[in-house]
């Protein structure tokens, strides 16, 4: 593929020749997030790129930079030698974040949320090769990278490309093929982000839901959060106090790197937010986990020599550091998470809902039950959209729809069949007394224990598939005390734990096999039945499934099973799922949204020939 060239003067500073981009920018993305990715590979290409950012967001412009650089000790090693026009540089605020060097790219909002930056380290062509994005493309500008015939697809019509001052123009011809050839390899859906939509509908007034606010709203949708219950949270994301930290495996594989991920972002928004002045009780105090028995002993033994983890994400601890560490004593060694602690879920809802509300762009339905939805191609002949209705009528028409309602997805028929199951879990209200005021970090075993707010201790939590009640239980509140107590056999805090006045809250989670959330467009269930039937099974079948998307029902998009760590993975997948809409590039690789989307099981057995019943 040829790129013709427009070579600037040898003489000419590198920040000058970014500055030639700054029109032509500015030009392209006055209504949209511009999208520039620089490979960083020299000093002067940090001051060039802080440079022209800056001139873009003072001439208005929301940014998103997708920045590559080969390990964090390179980009350490730059920034040090790189020579700023300004002292409080976009990449310093980066470097002050305190990145990690891990797999994924890393998002952050700086600005006052009009830069969003996603840090990408390792091999360049390697990891802009893994990340998707919508046929009309999305990047506006290459600095500092030449991208080759598979980066093309990422490209908007009259992409900018500048290289060592000198600019070239990209051959465009093949780039909505070469999309199309990328979205056959990965079965994508065809119609995901390539609606440009004006009204959103979202169903659950949760985390989920909440999150989901927040990032449509900050990218200028308009938005209508549909909440059955009168506040907020009312339903399974409504307990006092809920863990934080990130799920290990002894695999160190895609389930680890999302949930990483995901824990990260999550106390980068719930610190924003709070920086915003919204108040979210929480405490990153870290999380001592321990083994309640041999078994489970020995997985976290495997999960701590699985990978040279950072000591900022989680370290080995014995019995006497992890009781210094928890301020009570514990009768085993574990791995502490420092990063960890413990969040409001409750209060989380309410800040993401409040920041969201203040761009002017949500309209807030509590108390609104949601009871049907339909297409308004079969009512109406138009191409995309959805009615909601409710117990007394039509509740209104929106261009997409995202269901992020917990339970409340089994109710509708459009998504009662999706493979997730209900799991009852009753936390219990232990009063702050004796010597449990002295624990200092969440200690998580067979249950798990939270140091006290607002004078009680959260103690939990029962885990009962298919009981979808929400009365209280006397057996799950003496099975969540005999948890801590076979847990920490030995300790006599133990004799502290009163659950005698019967306070406990009970909610209902949605939970995954394979424990990643669901997150994606929706099957159309019927269609893929229909399919299914005709295909039949074995090898011949298997062969028809290779290059096939599941068909979707367009503009329905679901956030859910996010099990009991809701409040580390819903902002982070909701990020993605809201790039994903708008067809923009998600901090993630396309192999982890393929394994939180919401047909991924179904899938899984279609492409071995294998049965769906």
């Amino acid at each position: 593929m040829q790129h013709r060239v427009n070579a600037l003067t040898p003489t000419e500073p590198s920040f000058l020749s970014y500055h030639a981009l700054l029109l032509p920018l500015k030009n392209q993305a006055l209504d949209r997030r511009a999208t520039l990715v620089l490979h960083a590979s020299k000093p002067e290409h940090l001051a060039g790129a802080d440079s022209l950012l800056r001139a873009l967001l003072t001439e208005g412009l929301s940014l998103k930079l997708l920045l590559c650089c080969d390990s964090m000790p390179e980009l350490n090693a730059l920034y040090s030698n790189t020579k700023f026009e300004k002292d409080h540089s976009v990449f310093k605020q980066l470097l002050e974040s305190e990145p990690l060097a891990l797999k994924e790219g890393q998002r952050l909002q700086l600005e006052d949320g009009r830069l969003w930056l996603d840090l990408h380290l390792g091999d360049v062509a390697t990891t802009l090769a893994a990340l998707p994005c919508g046929p009309q493309g999305a990047v506006d500008a290459w600095l500092e990278l030449l991208p080759g015939r598979e980066l093309l697809r990422l490209s908007r019509d009259g992409a900018l490309c500048l290289a060592e001052g000198t600019r070239h123009e990209l051959d465009l011809s093949e780039r909505l093929a070469l999309w199309h050839e990328y979205r056959r390899k990965h079965r994508l859906p065809l119609t995901v982000g390539t609606v440009e939509p004006k009204t959103t509908a979202i169903i659950g007034g949760g985390i989920a839901g909440a999150c989901m606010a927040l990032a449509l709203t900050m990218r200028g949708q308009r938005v209508s959060l549909f909440c059955a219950t009168a506040e907020l949270a009312g339903a399974a994301s409504g307990n006092r106090q809920g863990a934080i930290y990130p799920l290990l495996t002894p695999e160190d594989g895609e389930l680890c790197r999302f949930f990483i991920q995901a824990f990260l972002y999550s106390r980068r928004v719930i610190e924003q937010l709070q920086s915003a002045g919204h108040a979210i009780a929480h405490d990153f105090c870290g999380v001592l986990q321990t083994g309640h028995d041999q078994r489970s002993a020995e997985r976290l033994e495997k999960i701590i020599q699985a990978s040279h983890w950072p000591d900022r994400i989680a370290r080995r601890v014995d019995a006497a550091k992890g009781a210094r560490l928890a301020g009570l004593g514990i009768d085993s060694p574990g791995i502490f998470y420092p990063l960890g602690g413990w969040v409001s879920p409750a209060e989380f809802c309410r800040a993401a809902v409040a920041q969201a509300q203040q761009s002017g762009l949500l309209d807030l339905h509590l108390g609104t039950r949601v009871t049907a939805f339909k297409q308004l191609e079969q009512l109406k002949q138009l191409e995309h959209g959805w009615q909601l209705e409710g117990p007394d009528g039509v509740l209104g028409e929106f261009d997409q729809l995202v269901l992020a309602c917990g339970e409340g997805i089994m109710q509708f028929t459009q998504t009662r069949s999706l493979p997730v199951s209900p799991f009852r879990g009753q936390v219990s209200h232990v009063p702050s007394q004796g010597a449990l005021p002295q624990l200092k970090t969440v200690l998580c075993s067979q249950g798990y224990f939270t140091p006290g707010h607002m004078g009680s201790h959260c103690m939990g939590a029962s885990y009962v598939k298919g009981a979808q009640d929400g009365h209280y239980s006397e057996a799950e509140q003496r099975g969540n005390l005999d948890k801590m107590r076979d847990s920490y056999p030995q300790q006599q805090w133990l004799e502290d734990l009163d659950i005698s006045a019967q306070s406990a809250r009970v909610g209902v989670r949605m939970v995954t096999r394979d424990h990643f959330p669901m997150m994606g467009a929706v099957p159309d269930t019927q269609a893929l039945m229909d399919m299914y039937q005709a295909q039949g099974v074995g090898p011949a079948a298997a062969r028809f499934w290779q290059h096939r998307a599941l068909p979707e029902l367009p503009g329905l998009y679901t956030l859910a099973g996010l099990g009991s760590r809701g409040i580390s993975s819903a902002p982070l997948a909701a990020e993605c799922l809201a790039d994903m809409m708008q067809g923009e590039v998600p901090p993630l690789s396309q192999a982890l949204l393929d394994a939180m989307a919401p047909g991924r099981m179904w899938q899984r057995k279609l492409l071995k020939g294998k049965s769906l019943d």
